[in-house]
């Protein structure tokens, strides 16, 4: 792990604590938060990284800051002296492992602050986190754990795809489950997903709209969405008058910079050149900023960029700010938390299917002054 990662590393945990007591209630029965001093000295880093993070909590919605009262939790919801008994839904989030422990890797954060979020909304959803190695079958899992899949009410499946033998069990056995994510195959399931299909087209149009005539997509290969993103991209090319001939389309690895940063450089080489970069990863788009930047190529001036899922606290730093695809991850969580509750809650045959648009959010890198 390099000094960028480890320092990034220990940011994540920073978040990842400061939400846990956010959404635990242990700074203030009144949402109110510490000062940035107070909070310096209780997680021993500087005010300038507590700032950093409490502005990160400000962009996700958790908190609000206002001069004089200070910083609080936003919409903290009124908690009545005695509570309804409800029946509780045990859920099982099925989570494939990453490089990172799952509290604080960039993706499972958000969805777990949407898991918080409909805790509140939704007071029968409880989950349970069943992290899986990525080889593993939740079944194998399960059964290391002296559990099988009546051991939940229901599942969600996170960045995992069940196989046709579990979904008849658990179709068989009447267990409800929500996968996050598309499926690969033709098997309708109930899915919440995001469009895939929309966020390179928006990305496209956007480059199109503002003059640039020679686009690079550089994606992951081999993944479940990745068709939708190439059909997006060409299909915004197609409605923008621009031939398929004069845009560029690069796979890349995860995580792989010798080989994204080898890749980039042979087309920032080649002539025509292209005027504008669309990177569908944030690792990614670190190293070509970098690389654009070592050309001595002015980004948006000569090179205008956009990032796909893109993460405040790895994106933070880059100069020019970068115009980016976000998606909704917390938002994506709590969507399948109510799809689950009210599943489990219904007889009916209905496999529903729900599709969460990104959002475009112009910056610098593709303004140009």
């Amino acid at each position: 792990m390099d000094i960028q990662e480890n320092k990034l590393y220990k940011y994540n945990i920073l978040i990842s604590e400061l939400k846990k007591k956010i959404f635990a209630g242990e700074f203030n029965p009144e949402g109110k938060l510490p000062t940035e001093r107070q909070l310096a000295e209780t997680f021993g880093y500087s005010r300038i990284t507590i700032r950093s993070a409490m502005q990160q909590l400000k962009e996700e919605g958790i908190i609000e800051q206002t001069r004089r009262r200070g910083t609080f939790v936003s919409n903290k919801p009124y908690i009545p002296a005695s509570k309804p008994v409800i029946k509780k839904l045990k859920i099982g989030c099925v989570c494939v492992q990453t490089d990172y422990p799952l509290e604080i890797d960039p993706y499972y954060s958000q969805i777990f602050l949407g898991f918080y979020k409909a805790q509140i909304r939704f007071p029968a959803f409880k989950h349970e986190i069943i992290p899986v190695k990525p080889s593993e079958k939740i079944l194998d899992c399960l059964a290391e754990r002296n559990h099988d899949l009546s051991t939940y009410d229901g599942y969600i499946f996170i960045n995992y795809q069940p196989s046709d033998k579990e979904i008849m069990l658990m179709q068989n056995k009447g267990i409800k489950f929500v996968v996050m994510g598309e499926m690969k195959g033709m098997r309708r399931v109930p899915m919440v997903d995001m469009d895939n299909f929309e966020g390179t087209y928006m990305a496209a149009r956007h480059l199109i709209d503002i003059g640039r005539k020679r686009p690079l997509l550089m994606y992951f290969n081999h993944e479940p969405w990745t068709e939708r993103r190439l059909s997006g991209f060409r299909s915004a090319l197609a409605d923008g008058g621009i031939a398929p001939e004069q845009a560029v389309e690069q796979p890349i690895k995860p995580k792989d910079s010798k080989g994204t940063l080898a890749a980039l450089n042979v087309i920032l080489r080649k002539s025509p050149a292209i005027d504008s970069v669309i990177v569908c990863e944030d690792w990614a788009a670190l190293w070509a900023v970098d690389a654009i930047k070592k050309k001595k190529l002015r980004i948006p001036e000569d090179i205008a960029m956009i990032v796909y899922d893109t993460f405040p606290w790895i994106l933070a730093g880059i100069k020019p700010k970068l115009t980016s695809i976000t998606q909704s991850f917390a938002r994506m969580a709590e969507v399948s938390a109510e799809m689950i509750v009210n599943l489990c809650s219904s007889q009916g045959a209905d496999v529903p299917i729900i599709i969460i648009k990104p959002e475009l959010k112009i910056r610098e890198s593709t303004l140009i002054k």
